[in-house]
């Protein structure tokens, strides 16, 4: 299907506005069909609908024509090992039944050798990576058509052979691939307070212009580590967060994930609307703000 399905961005939204993920929990609701009126955008993950499952809520969503990010979690684009062609086969057979606008996965890998790792797992942020994945993401952007990004991840660990900075490599692969980034706005923070750096000093070496697509999510703190959950609001800092990013980038669309301990749906329609009624708040034209102070101790404010 494929067809572009453009609105006219106002009050500072984003192309394709501010949109919710919509899991294979979500999508098996008897009122997820509400979604299509409530939001502006759903992310959908195509594994979760290889092989005609939940057949009958893919053609409801064609048939609606809401905006559609593909975002998948398994082609491991990072591993130098060739593409999974069945997977993007999928892929594509679920993308091509509905109204998708922009495709994604992450800067990662989740298959080495042939095993599965069963996880997102960081790359080594080096050159002869950079090239691994720019061939992967050309075999894939001959395949889907869509615009296509790359999404930052949280890391557990940094390899020791890194050769460049987080940024240095994500801009070498958005530049070289001629891809988006998918910035994971939470994700950029819990890294900042995992591994105790300033995320807006990182954001600042981001190419602002390559931030096509945004993620919000919520999650938990134990044993003084946090991670992305997906089972909270988003909390307080990652809002300030996305603030920042607004003043420097023009991303198309931004999506909250929440598919563990989902509330209502009602509910996630109503965070998604605070997302928009944030952004307007936001000033229209806003100068490139000095770095505000880095502040670790905001951890403690909300869910993260």
């Amino acid at each position: 299907m494929n067809t572009l399905y453009l609105v006219e961005g106002k009050d500072n939204q984003p192309t394709y506005g501010f949109g919710l993920e919509c899991s294979s929990e979500l999508a098996a609701r008897e009122d997820a069909p509400k979604l299509f009126e409530e939001v502006s955008s759903l992310e959908l993950i195509p594994e979760s609908f290889f092989f005609g499952k939940r057949a009958d809520f893919i053609r409801a969503v064609g048939k609606s024509q809401i905006p559609i990010i593909g975002h998948t979690v398994e082609l491991s684009i990072g591993a130098d090992e060739p593409l999974d062609r069945r997977h993007l086969d999928q892929t594509k057979e679920v993308l091509d039944q509905v109204n998708c606008v922009l495709f994604s996965d992450h800067l990662c890998m989740t298959r080495a050798s042939g095993i599965e790792i069963g996880q997102l797992t960081t790359l080594p942020f080096t050159k002869s990576v950079v090239d691994v994945v720019c061939r992967k993401v050309e075999q894939i952007q001959k395949e889907i058509p869509q615009p296509f990004m790359i999404e930052n991840i949280t890391n557990r660990f940094l390899w020791p052979q890194n050769e460049l900075e987080e940024t240095e490599f994500i801009n070498a692969v958005t530049r070289k691939a001629g891809c988006g980034l998918l910035l994971d706005v939470t994700n950029l923070y819990i890294n900042s307070i995992n591994h105790k750096f300033n995320p807006f000093r990182w954001l600042d070496r981001i190419h602002a212009s390559s931030v096509m697509g945004i993620h919000l999510a919520g999650g938990i703190k134990e044993k003084g580590v946090l991670y992305d959950t997906h089972s909270r609001c988003v909390p307080k800092p990652v809002w300030d967060l996305l603030a920042y990013v607004m003043t420097k980038s023009q991303p198309q669309v931004i999506i909250i994930e929440w598919d563990q301990d989902m509330p209502s749906t009602d509910r996630l329609i109503q965070e998604a609307r605070y997302g928009e009624k944030f952004i307007a708040s936001l000033p229209r034209k806003n100068p490139r703000s000095r770095v505000p102070k880095y502040m670790p101790a905001l951890a403690t404010e909300a869910s993260l």
